[in-house]
């Protein structure tokens, strides 16, 4: 019990002398007591406003730290497995599409809650429980997507969105992308997602590709079916931990008078220590960050105010196999794939 607060407020012939919270209790003393029917109204309105305090929600599972964004994001750039000064995932991606190759990809938070509204009517019609991002790569000679893809390069790794039934599970069966060019919620027709998927492994993922940046054989990094060894190819997310980090986390933020209005989906790995929740599994692994930006800066939720007293939630939502589930990653193919 302390004091949370002081203010002082004059109107008309009512002087709310001081005013103190204690607690979630509210106490003044008022200097002038006549007072019309308006303004008691108006007195009564200004102390329930001021009493009502917005109770802390707990931080979302897929928050990460500030500093652990940084050193993640950088990881994508620099750096591959036993050799922390190699160039990173950005320059082998930069060679195999012939220019720079992009870090991020930022969308409007509305274009987020749209997504998350159409996987979550998907996932209700089909017994889903989450969302599947997969990493694909465009290709500018195969089927027409049906919208428009700008500079989007040849090659070039972008982001579809799958609701999905688990983390080991098959999708429900439609993909969504945000367009490059409008920043919408665009379908993608199976027969681009199947090429792009294709396209991936062909040009990206492979021996001189991604996968040279990876740890040699362990076996978290083989595709349970083929064998094939390969850097992540899709992250399984519960949508209850989505939508608790996207959706619910703005909309808090925005009670404490921080306005969100777009999402960054940062590129990332792993470094040589790993994922820490799974004992150091997923070396140098890729994955995506999820940065939310406030009229063009990113903004770091343990910036925030009051972020050092909110309680974290510290697992998922659903959990398909104990040992591999981490933090913002979600749950990586491979190993969990559907």
């Amino acid at each position: 019990m302390g004091e949370k607060g002081r203010f002082r407020l004059w109107h008309g012939r009512v002087g709310v002398n001081q005013g103190i919270f204690i607690g979630n209790q509210f106490t003044t003393t008022i200097k002038s007591f006549s007072m019309n029917t308006h303004q008691k109204f108006y007195l009564v309105g200004i102390i329930c406003l001021l009493g009502v305090q917005v109770a802390a929600q707990p931080v979302p599972y897929m928050w990460v730290s500030e500093q652990q964004s940084g050193n993640l994001e950088h990881r994508f750039s620099v750096g591959t497995y036993n050799n922390d000064a190699a160039p990173g995932k950005k320059s082998i991606l930069s060679q195999i599409i012939g220019s720079a190759h992009p870090g991020h990809y930022t969308y409007p938070l509305s274009s987020f809650k749209d997504l998350i509204t159409k996987v979550q009517t998907d996932d209700n019609a089909n017994g889903g429980t989450g969302v599947r991002l997969y990493f694909v790569a465009y290709h500018s000679g195969g089927p027409n997507p049906g919208f428009n893809m700008g500079r989007v390069k040849d090659k070039q790794v972008v982001l579809v969105f799958a609701p999905s039934k688990s983390c080991n599970a098959g999708d429900v069966g439609n993909y969504y992308m945000f367009g490059p060019v409008d920043h919408q919620v665009h379908p993608v027709p199976p027969n681009a997602m199947q090429d792009w998927q294709n396209y991936y492994v062909a040009n990206d993922d492979n021996s001189s590709g991604l996968t040279s940046t990876l740890e040699p054989g362990v076996s978290e990094n083989m595709m349970p079916v083929s064998g094939d060894y390969s850097d992540t190819r899709s992250i399984f997310y519960c949508m209850s931990d989505f939508i608790d980090f996207i959706q619910n986390e703005t909309t808090y933020q925005g009670t404490q008078g921080i306005t969100i209005d777009h999402i960054e989906m940062d590129f990332a790995a792993y470094t040589d220590n790993g994922a820490s929740a799974t004992g150091g599994k997923f070396k140098d692994r890729l994955f995506v960050l999820y940065e939310f930006v406030s009229d063009g800066e990113v903004v770091y939720i343990d910036d925030t105010p009051g972020f050092a007293s909110r309680k974290h939630k510290t697992a998922p939502a659903c959990i398909c196999q104990a040992e591999f589930f981490g933090g913002d990653n979600g749950q990586l193919c491979p190993p969990s794939c559907p």
